[in-house]
């Protein structure tokens, strides 16, 4: 990284920051679950999910839930809004873990009992999704066309594989991504990262196996 170009070094600065950011947020989804969970300990302390078809306890768990969000989300942005100040607490949840209070309740009232941790778990992968894009595209922004090849040179053999005249700076983002993620590039890599997103990548070099 010592010799690698200042556009660059910021970038992976930037994403190893966005990643932090993204786990710090992952698990607020799940301590706000988890916290909201002890007015569901029946007498003899067990989660009964029956007691989220009473309204009442539907308030006060979402009352747990969103206190917990609000606390992590004031803390991050170095704000003050009022757990009790809905549409504040809207926007600033929305900002913060791609959720609100609202779309819990709405989400609450329709799943009763079976608003389970693996049902909040489901909803908390999907909501993480557009987090963790928002955070990427923002350690990107300062990227170029005219950077391709500076990002390229940070994937071990990539020339043997890709032809660099036809990658696209959307496409050595997803490059970079794949290596980042599995620590190692490959062609069956790509062409399966590729084929997940619906695609195919035009740039790979056509040679004999």
């Amino acid at each position: 990284m010592a010799g690698a170009p200042e556009h660059i070094k910021k970038f992976k600065e930037l994403k190893k920051k966005a990643k932090q950011i993204a786990d710090t947020t992952d698990l607020a989804h799940s301590e706000a679950y988890n916290i909201a969970t002890m007015v569901l300990k029946n007498k003899e302390g067990n989660i009964d999910y029956d007691l989220l078809e009473k309204e009442d306890i539907q308030q006060k768990f979402l009352d747990k839930m969103v206190g917990h969000y609000v606390e992590r989300a004031n803390k991050y942005f170095g704000s003050k809004i009022n757990p009790k100040d809905r549409i504040q607490v809207d926007q600033l949840m929305k900002a913060y873990a791609g959720v609100t209070r609202t779309k819990l309740e709405e989400d609450m009232r329709v799943q009763g009992k079976d608003y389970t941790q693996k049902y909040h778990e489901g909803l908390r992968d999907e909501l993480m999704k557009a987090v963790k894009e928002q955070l990427s595209s923002s350690a990107r922004s300062h990227l170029k066309d005219k950077h391709v090849k500076d990002i390229l040179k940070e994937l071990p053999d990539i020339g043997k594989i890709v032809d660099e005249d036809k990658v696209r700076l959307q496409d050595a983002m997803i490059l970079y991504d794949i290596y980042d993620q599995g620590g190692a590039i490959s062609k069956k890599g790509i062409e399966t990262a590729y084929k997940h997103m619906g695609a195919s990548p035009p740039f790979l070099k056509k040679y004999k196996k």
